[in-house]
């Protein structure tokens, strides 16, 4: 681990001050987040930010080899007595997280921590190579994985067991069907609906992973229940709240560390369009 931090050391200063990769990205997005921080402040978080994500990455690399007792030591969960909660329902359950810290290590070791079977779902990538290899990686210790296509079909199968399926909550949604826009970070933001949309067809708990940076190669988590209950009596509004409370826990969870967040994503590429669904706020905010 000390060798490959310090290679990603040396990547992090290249990819910021020479290739300069997505440096335009990133710096408007973590600009048009945060007005209120001056320029040298959105420098600092955009140079940690690079150091993190370089991180990730040669972190992910070490997955292709690191046991999972190293792994547990490494991404320690930080409130396991909530697990007997997880499952006192007697079935399965979703776990949400995002684009932040080392999600990579935190997917592929929620099988190592969980007490019963985890399955994520995921993006399969357009390379058929690199997919197979980042899906080798994501499996190698004990995790099931399902390609996005397949995720309600199979969450519905899957969920009904003491199963928890696990998926990246910040991701953009598919384009060409209509979309949810919420706020996020001061700006509309389009999110799929599918996660809460099978929370409450099935009545199953929805859990969010809040994983933090300690130190370089050390991450601490803590479970967070997403409560939704008292929606139940509105079906018809339930998964847009749903979701909108799990983007507010993530928008919380970025404005505390901002640099542990995937800012070279466009997150913002998508506007609302006729027909699309947005929240109560944004819904007040345009009349």
């Amino acid at each position: 681990m000390p060798v490959l931090h310090a290679i990603s050391s040396f990547w992090a200063f290249m990819l910021e001050h020479v290739i300069r990769y997505r440096f335009a990205v990133v710096s408007k997005n973590l600009s048009d987040s945060f007005p209120e921080k001056s320029q040298s402040e959105i420098a600092a978080i955009r140079r940690r930010f690079y150091r993190g994500f370089c991180d990730v990455v040669f972190e992910t690399i070490k997955l292709m080899t690191i046991s999972g007792r190293e792994l547990k030591r490494r991404v320690v969960h930080n409130n396991p007595e909530v697990i007997p909660e997880m499952v006192a329902h007697g079935g399965g359950g979703i776990a949400i997280f995002a684009h932040y810290a080392n999600w990579e290590w935190l997917g592929s070791g929620l099988g190592l921590q969980l007490p019963f079977k985890t399955t994520g779902i995921y993006k399969p990538l357009s390379n058929q190579l690199f997919d197979r290899l980042v899906l080798h990686i994501r499996t190698r210790l004990v995790n099931d994985m399902v390609p996005m296509n397949q995720a309600y079909r199979e969450s519905l199968s899957r969920l009904r067991g003491q199963e928890y399926i696990a998926f990246l909550g910040d991701q953009n949604p598919t384009p060409g069907g209509k979309m949810y826009f919420t706020s996020f970070l001061g700006r509309p933001a389009a999110f799929t609906l599918g996660i809460a949309t099978i929370a409450v067809k099935l009545r199953c708990p929805v859990w969010y992973f809040d994983i933090q940076r300690v130190k370089r190669g050390h991450y601490s988590v803590m479970l967070r229940n997403i409560p939704y209950e008292d929606l139940l009596d509105d079906p018809g509004t339930a998964a847009e709240k749903i979701t909108d409370r799990h983007v507010a826990v993530l928008e919380g969870i970025i404005r505390h560390d901002p640099s542990a967040w995937l800012w070279s994503h466009r997150r913002w590429k998508h506007r609302p369009r006729a027909g699309d669904r947005l929240s109560e706020t944004l819904e007040r905010n345009s009349n």
